[in-house]
């Protein structure tokens, strides 16, 4: 059975978020067609830190009622120059 919806991607993308599984979110965005995204997402997969490579997702995804705290975490971690261009 094949999901054609982005509604249906883009709420398992914000799942991923909550659950923090960053390789499922990598076909939800590639299945949304959301470019920039996934080139965020592939950009950050070296940072060690879990928490900085899911608040970047949740930036991606405009979860802005975790906004805040992505932000936090990633200027905690210095990877914010990423979305300085």
């Amino acid at each position: 059975m094949c999901v054609f919806s982005d509604s249906v991607w883009e709420n398992m993308a914000k799942m991923c978020v909550k659950t923090q599984r960053l390789d499922v979110a990598k076909v939800c965005l590639g299945s949304m067609r959301n470019a920039r995204g996934a080139m965020c997402l592939r950009n950050i997969s070296t940072e060690p830190e879990l928490e900085a490579r899911v608040a970047t997702l949740a930036i991606q995804l405009g979860l802005y009622v975790s906004l805040s705290q992505a932000l936090k975490m990633l200027m905690c971690e210095g990877v914010f120059s990423l979305y300085s261009n």
